[in-house]
């Protein structure tokens, strides 16, 4: 897309896992997994998370801010026209979140 700035991954860190959007089995069975300040109770391995960074001129850095769950979706521009229709994202089935998502190249059997 022709952007000069650097990408970097957490793939393969321990770095979602430290920002509670990651979890283990483990985290679930002996009641560790916390997501957005509040114990998670869906065997869930991941959540979606922003978190904000600072480096000082010393090189320190700062975790300045996190924010989970419905405060991203401001970050997702469909949800706001979505949510202007008269079902919005139709979410009567919380068992599982986003259920109310249709993809294209997915079909019922």
């Amino acid at each position: 897309m022709g952007w000069t700035f650097e990408w970097y991954s957490s793939m393969g860190t321990s770095f979602n896992y430290d920002c509670s959007v990651s979890f283990t089995e483990g985290d679930h069975q002996n009641g560790t997994a916390h997501y957005n300040y509040q114990p998670l109770a869906n065997p869930i391995k991941e959540l979606p998370g922003v978190s904000c960074f600072y480096k000082s001129e010393e090189g320190r850095i700062y975790h300045t801010y996190p924010t989970y769950a419905r405060s991203l979706d401001a970050l997702i521009g469909a949800y706001q026209y979505i949510d202007l229709t008269a079902k919005g994202r139709d979410e009567s089935d919380f068992s599982f979140l986003m259920a109310w998502i249709r993809r294209h190249d997915k079909y019922e059997d």
